[in-house]
């Protein structure tokens, strides 16, 4: 089991059905896919541990990349909110990658440069930026701020207030309601 424990957290993918293969070669597919799901049940101490580890793998290292509910959320905003007029200086000439802002940077998808023509000893150069898709990111934004209800969304204040209309209409005598 011990085995299994190391070749599950060791691997890229987190197949626990090849995990179980590569621990024991001799079972069929289905066998494996089954030991598999028996291992993996949080109430197995194989899964209870390997929950654990995968908790505490999280835990440590997702602090220390800085990875938290805040910075995600910061950094869809600073994609979201770009600003193209920011990579322009005040002349109206297209900044170059290394002069522009970091917010408008992170949001920089793709740079293409090529030298269009040479006037005078200097080289013209055509930059072309790709910044982030602004509605997905403002979509996903206002999704987390709960600015949106998808239709298949149900308000249930709405429905709790229909669901008292209807047992108060109970109280009347011509109602299909008891009282």
């Amino acid at each position: 089991m011990l085995r299994y424990c190391e070749i599950y957290l060791a691997s890229v993918h987190r197949d626990p059905t090849a995990c179980v293969k590569e621990v024991w070669p001799n079972l069929t597919e289905q066998s494996a896919r089954s030991k598999a799901g028996q291992l993996m049940r949080p109430s197995h101490k194989v899964g209870a541990y390997l929950h654990y580890m995968m908790y505490e793998m999280h835990r440590q290292v997702l602090p220390a990349l800085a990875v938290t509910e805040g910075t995600v959320i910061s950094e869809i905003a600073r994609l979201a909110f770009a600003n193209v007029k920011m990579l322009y200086d005040e002349n109206g000439d297209m900044l170059p990658i290394q002069d522009l802002p970091d917010d408008i940077a992170a949001a920089v998808q793709e740079v293409t440069e090529r030298v269009v023509s040479e006037r005078g000893g200097e080289s013209v150069i055509e930059r072309k930026y790709k910044l982030a898709d602004k509605s997905k990111n403002l979509e996903v934004l206002g999704r987390y701020m709960q600015l949106f209800v998808d239709k298949s969304e149900t308000n249930i204040s709405v429905v709790n207030s229909e669901i008292e209309r209807v047992i108060n209409a109970g109280n009347e005598d011509d109602s299909p309601i008891p009282k």
